[in-house]
């Protein structure tokens, strides 16, 4: 089994604003953010399908997610997972962008002219 760690943004207008506001710093992991939940995958899911089972259980449609969440929720009631939020995976944290994720690593504000 594979050990997934989810954290979300501590200051959600971090994630949100700080690519189009210069008075906004980009979010600092994991200095800004909180371990809400973790849970383990078989070996055989590879790292996208991980994030697209997690995107799918930690979000809020009918229900709470924390309600029906197959692993461990840490403290709560929780929001749904968002852009800026970061799920570790084999110790390789990967931040969610607006479409799908990228390694934290590749994860940068963009240059602005």
């Amino acid at each position: 089994m594979v050990k997934v760690e989810l954290y979300h943004c501590e200051d959600f207008r971090k994630t949100l604003y700080y690519q189009f506001d210069d008075t906004i710093e980009q979010p600092r992991f994991p200095e800004d953010y909180t371990k809400v939940a973790v849970a383990e995958y078989p070996r055989t899911d590879s790292d996208d399908q991980i994030l697209e089972k997690i995107w799918e259980s930690t979000n809020t449609i009918d229900h709470p997610w924390f309600e029906r969440f197959s692993g461990q929720v840490i403290g709560g009631p929780h929001r749904s997972t968002s852009v800026g939020d970061i799920v570790v995976i084999n110790d390789e944290p990967h931040v969610c962008v607006s479409i799908g994720w990228c390694k934290l690593k590749e994860y940068a504000k963009p240059n602005r002219r």
